[in-house]
């Protein structure tokens, strides 16, 4: 049973980049090739990476958002990171999360049993929006997939909020998001709702805790 389940995945998995492929998404990889081990960059080439990033990030007039900015890039987590979470935006200038939903954060990394150096917290958007909105989404992609490429070693996207979900799984609805693993670019992929939707109903808390149990069984 086990096995069949995972041929099922595989083959679902197929058929997502296939689709990303097919569509001419600007998060597919142009050449599928599966690895079975990960290098790492020295930690200057690293560093010059994320300099590279927060150049062009400051630079970036590619939509209205950008007159909103803070001076870097939020983003929380370190290069050996084996699990990504994506909100669809940081939540002000210079908080990707208020306070509140931080705390939730935390305490939900803590239960899956993360240490900081586990994770990375990021967002597709890189400037704070009152609503999220596609053709800001379509601006800041290169951005995210720039982050993707830079934490290669991480081995599930878990996406934070209805909105991230929807546009980058091309689907509607939560219900149907949240039945299966996706795949991006090869890589195990998991919706569910965001902390702030969490904090406007609680009871998205459980649902939430199961969709994170699912990506814990991913990263091992």
């Amino acid at each position: 049973m086990q096995e069949n389940k995972e041929a099922v995945e595989y083959f679902l998995s197929l058929v997502d980049d296939v689709e990303r492929s097919m569509d001419g998404d600007f998060l597919a990889e142009k050449n599928r090739v599966r690895r079975y081990s990960v290098s790492f960059p020295p930690a200057d080439e690293a560093s010059k990476d994320n300099a590279v990033a927060v150049e062009g990030f400051s630079s970036c007039r590619r939509c209205p958002l950008s007159d909103n900015k803070g001076k870097e890039i939020l983003q929380l987590g370190k290069g050996r990171a084996k699990i990504m979470f994506i909100l669809s935006g940081p939540e002000g200038p210079n908080d990707i999360l208020f306070p509140d939903a931080m705390d939730m954060f935390r305490r939900q990394v803590a239960a899956m049993g993360l240490a900081d150096e586990d994770y990375v917290l990021t967002s597709l958007l890189k400037c704070p929006a009152e609503r999220f909105d596609r053709s800001y989404a379509d601006a800041c992609r290169l951005f995210l997939k720039g982050e993707m490429q830079r934490f290669s070693a991480v081995r599930c996207y878990v996406l934070l909020g209805t909105d991230i979900s929807s546009y980058m799984l091309r689907r509607e609805g939560m219900d149907l998001l949240r039945s299966r693993v996706w795949s991006i670019n090869g890589v195990a992929s998991i919706a569910t709702y965001s902390q702030r939707e969490c904090l406007a109903d609680t009871s998205l808390k459980k649902p939430v805790w199961d969709d994170l149990r699912k990506a814990m069984a991913r990263i091992g």
